[in-house]
């Protein structure tokens, strides 16, 4: 049986300056990464990690815009039919 995962990732930035980082800056995570590691932030990386059932994989999915199928899913959490 096929286990599925959801990982969530949480990433606290601290910086100086006139601004804040933009979406710009933050919308890649090699530059977050540069950026903690060597550039001029502060950062803190957390991470948490859920099995989760069939269903809630589907509307997790749903949700973020792909098609359950995607990962062999229909829209309920059911295995996908092959053709």
């Amino acid at each position: 049986m096929t286990k599925y995962w959801r990982t969530v990732m949480q990433i606290e930035i601290l910086s100086e300056g006139e601004e804040a980082p933009s979406a710009g800056d933050l919308a890649s995570l090699s530059i977050v990464d540069y950026q903690i590691r060597d550039g001029e932030w502060s950062g803190d990386v957390r991470f948490k990690q859920f099995e989760i059932k069939p269903a809630k994989m589907a509307q997790l999915l749903i949700a973020q815009g792909s098609d359950p199928e995607f990962l062999g899913l229909k829209a309920d959490g059911s295995p996908a039919e092959e053709e």
